[in-house]
């Protein structure tokens, strides 16, 4: 896991404070039907006033050898943002997927998810953002970061990345 940051000042709204970007590079896998952190995809900013805005931009894939159908929830601090509204029986989540990557591939089938939020976090002291994930099954495991196994050459690693980007407002 890398994290570079870059600082810059500009002046006027709008203008970028900083960029803060964590890449993950190894696999995580759970079958928690809780939510649970998913190990390294976190990062931290401290914005430069309570005004600035911050763009997460978030990257992964995921992959099981069975259906999942996993949830993913962002989290500022430890309170869930950007998940939807709560409707019926769903699950309100950041992020979802309720495909089933066995399809014809087996364990070679991977998903991409991308997802990126404009969050106003009013405050000038660090904050954390992470992402979460749960199955909806304890006998089903989700696996970040690549493809559920890793026995020969059609497998894949995929690096985990989450940015943050300040805005000065």
């Amino acid at each position: 896991m890398s994290q570079t940051k870059v600082s810059t000042s500009f002046l006027g709204a709008g203008a970028v404070g900083q960029i803060v970007s964590v890449s993950k590079t190894d696999r995580f896998t759970t079958s928690s039907t809780s939510y649970v952190d998913i190990t390294g995809f976190t990062a931290s900013i401290t914005p430069q006033s309570t005004s600035s805005k911050v763009l997460v931009i978030s990257n992964w894939c995921w992959s099981s050898d069975a259906s999942p159908y996993p949830k993913f929830i962002l989290l500022r601090g430890t309170t869930s943002i950007n998940i939807g509204d709560s409707s019926g029986s769903a699950t309100q989540v950041s992020a979802g997927n309720n495909t089933d990557p066995i399809g014809d591939e087996g364990a070679i089938q991977q998903e991409q998810l991308g997802h990126h939020f404009l969050d106003s976090p009013s405050s000038a002291s660090s904050v954390t953002y992470k992402w979460q994930a749960k199955s909806f099954n304890a006998s089903r495991t989700i696996t970040v970061g690549g493809t559920a196994t890793t026995n020969d050459g059609n497998k894949a690693n995929v690096p985990t990345n989450i940015t943050l980007i300040e805005l000065l407002q």
